[in-house]
């Protein structure tokens, strides 16, 4: 696992400055409607049993700090980036 906290600018707003946060795998990855399907409650990837909401409740605490979480993923690696601002909106 990966991972990286630094200062840095939202990508849906450059002039937006804030914090990154940034978590990767090395594991294989999942196809783009199932990177989609992960951040809407009550989907899962697990075979074992949970309600599925663990990315859908992160993204939700997220966007009430004015933040946003992107995930994207290719055959061998998956990536989630947090990016939390520096002053609240």
């Amino acid at each position: 696992m990966i991972s990286h906290v630094g200062r840095g600018h939202a990508w849906h707003n450059p002039a937006a400055r804030g914090v990154l946060i940034t978590v990767a795998n090395d594991g294989p990855g999942f196809p783009d409607k199932q990177v989609a399907e992960m951040l809407e409650p009550f989907s899962g990837t697990k075979l074992q049993r949970g309600t599925g909401l663990g990315l859908w409740v992160t993204r939700s605490i997220i966007a009430k700090h004015g933040g946003k979480l992107k995930v994207r993923s290719t055959p061998k690696k998956t990536v989630c980036v947090v990016y939390l601002p520096a002053r609240m909106p």
